[in-house]
């Protein structure tokens, strides 16, 4: 009787250190699988964009053993993206870079403005850098760039006007913007006192900053092109034609 009972106890206490390590080892195979698939996802994306003359920056290529072992590079990541010299980039192939979880940087210039590729980059919500270049579109799909909270830099070719102004100023991060100065007004560009992390602003247009909107914003350095224009300005012409030397 005594050694049946031994023999129990034994027994369940082999299957209380046997379960758990099986299930450790269970959930690891599940964990490294899924992360794998991931990484197998990204390096096929990242194929793609190289292939379609798009450059990439890298952040962590490190291997673990694991990963050396396996043959798979989990901890590469895919940080910046520019294809500021490419025009086919579509919103396809936008909503894939969401994949990309750690994308942080992306320069990309478009053909098609339509609201599908300004709702595929609010899902990259990790971006802090932002340069878009595109066709004339509607002021009010600035608002789904008003959802990149982590955004610092942007850049935008397009006007946007004052209402555009006032979806960006929900970008409480945001420390430089460059933005065309056409379609603005001083009280528009004077919205932009409510972002207390904003450093520099440069306009690209014919529109000068009133000395009232630069007090406004004080702490902000702004570039609208007023010098260069001021000192084309001062280059005086002469009316009469030029001597041909003899």
């Amino acid at each position: 009787m005594t050694s049946t009972s031994s023999k129990s106890t034994a027994r369940s206490r082999l299957w209380r250190i046997v379960v758990p390590f099986l299930l450790f080892l269970l959930m690891g195979a599940v964990w490294f699988t899924w992360e794998a698939s991931r990484a197998s996802l990204r390096n096929q994306l990242a194929n793609s964009l190289r292939a379609d003359g798009y450059m990439l920056s890298y952040g962590s290529t490190e291997q673990n053993w694991l990963s050396t072992r396996m043959g798979v590079n989990l901890n590469q990541t895919i940080v910046g993206i520019d294809g500021y010299h490419l025009r086919h980039i579509g919103a396809k192939r936008l909503r894939r870079l969401a994949a990309l979880e750690s994308l942080q940087r992306l320069q990309i210039a478009i053909n098609h403005a339509d609201e599908a590729t300004f709702e595929a980059i609010e899902n990259l919500s990790k971006l802090e850098f932002l340069v878009l270049s595109t066709p004339p579109f509607p002021k009010e799909y600035v608002r789904h760039l008003a959802e990149l909270h982590k955004l610092e830099n942007l850049y935008i070719t397009q006007p946007i006007g004052d209402s555009g102004i006032a979806w960006l100023c929900r970008l409480k991060n945001l420390q430089t913007l460059t933005i065309s100065s056409d379609g603005l007004t001083q009280e528009g560009i004077q919205q932009l006192a409510t972002l207390k992390t904003l450093t520099f602003l440069k306009l690209h247009g014919t529109l000068d900053v009133s000395s009232d909107t630069r007090s406004v914003l004080r702490n902000v350095v702004i570039d609208d092109g007023s010098f260069h224009r001021n000192k084309r300005r001062m280059i005086k012409v002469s009316s009469t034609s030029p001597v041909a030397p003899e």
